[in-house]
């Protein structure tokens, strides 16, 4: 089962991830920009992804993804912990990070520096 420090270790491997607090839950972002905000209850995880990401992981595992409530119009997927792998999750949090990363950092994350 994921747990909340699984999540902080994998959010903060990404380059210049940072841990902050959003709502006074923890938080991470890259420079200003949030890519990741855990539930007040610790199950749950908003994550940044697009509109067609969020339907194709809501539609394809809905025991997992969900888009919907204070989420719905924003650019968030929540990812329910305890139905999670940590190897799906780390990718779910790239690439969130990825789009909110600056450009720049992508490209030498890409580039595997």
């Amino acid at each position: 089962m994921v747990t909340v420090e699984t999540v902080r270790t994998l959010a903060l491997a990404l380059p210049q991830a940072e841990e902050a607090l959003s709502s006074g839950t923890p938080a991470w972002k890259v420079g200003r920009r949030l890519f990741a905000h855990l539930s007040a209850d610790g199950e749950s995880l908003a994550v940044k992804a697009s509109k067609p990401a969020r339907a194709a992981l809501s539609t394809a595992e809905p025991d997992k993804y969900t888009v919907g409530g204070e989420q719905a119009g924003a650019r968030m997927v929540v990812v329910r912990l305890a139905k999670v792998e940590p190897p799906e999750l780390r990718e779910v949090l790239t690439q969130a990070w990825r789009s909110s990363a600056p450009r720049r950092l992508v490209k030498l994350f890409d580039a595997g520096q």
